[in-house]
């Protein structure tokens, strides 16, 4: 207990553990959509990045981990929620300009690519929808994206069926998948994961034992109660920190950076130039320069 070796494992414990814990409390609460659980997977991919060391390749180990349980759960649809989530747009853009564009791609291809198949597989399922028409709005809503996100950055903080209600008459047709994308039960990254244990207990394996009774009776009662979930307006206060991923002004805006807490350290180093700053500071600024890793 005395031994400065355990007290430096224990807080890189608490450094690597408390967010990843409180994504996980995010994911199962009633705001856990498809594009926030896409969010939640950039967020640690991130932190995996900045909290683990490369020695013995523990941190290449850590993000395969993590792009492999991503694999397990990923369907397109979650990419599409996130593309075309205002509130999370200028997280994406943050993390490209940050680590490059493969970043957010969490290994499964190019973004938009990834918008264009989620958008071919649910004009499949549903008859009403004309495939062609429908990938002609998402290439218009491309075009458009950054200026109509930034013209509604007022109401970003609400959930993305409310945004897209004001937002949606240019594209109707993408406005109606994104409505049952966001509304429907199937949202919920716990529903989720359910539909992808209940395939598996209709398996013929499972089926042949007794347990799978009593497992296909937990996924019913869950999925019931889950179908009963009212998303609230507004997001979590975490979703604002992983909002602010990589955003400086943002962060000191919301609080999550002390502006003048920086400004003082950089005065404290003989930067004499810190009364010009904006507040714009990258905290790695402020490490010794050994400790200080580039951008993957």
């Amino acid at each position: 207990m005395q031994a400065d070796l355990f007290w430096e494992g224990v807080a890189l414990s608490a450094d690597l553990f408390d967010p990843l814990c409180k994504c996980i409390s995010v994911l199962e609460s009633d705001s856990a959509a498809m594009g926030t659980a896409y969010a939640r997977f950039l967020y640690i991919l991130d932190h995996l990045n900045g909290v683990i060391s490369e020695y013995d390749g523990q941190r290449e180990h850590a993000i395969q981990s993590l792009l492999y349980r991503w694999k397990l759960v990923y369907s397109p649809v979650y990419a599409s929620a996130f593309f075309r989530n205002p509130f999370y747009s200028k997280l994406r853009l943050n993390l490209t300009h940050h680590y490059g564009a493969l970043f957010v791609e969490l290994g499964m291809g190019n973004l938009r690519v990834q918008c264009h198949t989620a958008l071919a597989l649910m004009a499949r399922r549903h008859d009403d929808l004309d495939g062609a028409e429908l990938l002609c709005q998402f290439l218009d809503f491309c075009v458009h994206q950054e200026a109509v996100f930034k013209e509604k950055v007022a109401i970003s903080t609400y959930q993305p069926r409310i945004i897209w209600s004001q937002i949606g008459e240019r594209w109707p047709l993408l406005t109606l998948v994104l409505g049952r994308m966001y509304c429907g039960t199937g949202s919920s990254a716990g529903v989720e994961r359910q539909h992808k244990t209940s395939k598996r207990v209709r398996t013929s394996v499972h089926n042949r034992t007794g347990s799978s009774k009593v497992k296909r009776q937990v996924a019913v009662a869950y999925n019931s109660a889950t179908s009963r979930r009212v998303l609230p307006p507004k997001r979590q206060s975490f979703e604002n920190l992983i909002a602010a991923l990589r955003n400086r002004a943002a962060q000191v805006d919301t609080g999550l950076i002390d502006k003048e807490l920086l400004l003082a350290v950089r005065r404290q180093h003989g930067d004499g130039g810190a009364d010009d700053l904006e507040g714009d500071i990258d905290p790695v600024d402020l490490l010794p320069f050994a400790q200080q890793q580039p951008g993957r």
